[in-house]
């Protein structure tokens, strides 16, 4: 929406079990954006959360391409 800001400082994960899931997260920058690489090709869950705010976390299911670009636009809610 227009009333739309940037949330930095949000921490984003591919949410999955062991150790290569650990290691699929980001957190945002000034501008909102963030990028998170390596992660596997097929249907996955990507969260988004602020913690110690009044953030609401989201999550969004994507469908990652092998040698593609994925997005993956959250809208964090007070």
């Amino acid at each position: 929406t227009s009333d739309s800001v940037p949330v930095p400082g949000a921490r984003v994960f591919v949410q999955g079990d062991g150790p290569l899931f650990d290691a699929l997260q980001a957190n945002t920058g000034t501008e909102g954006r963030y990028v998170i690489r390596g992660v596997p090709p097929g249907a996955r869950l990507v969260r988004a959360s602020k913690s110690k705010s009044q953030f609401i976390g989201d999550s969004l299911p994507v469908n990652v391409q092998a040698g593609q670009i994925t997005a993956a636009d959250f809208h964090l809610r007070f």
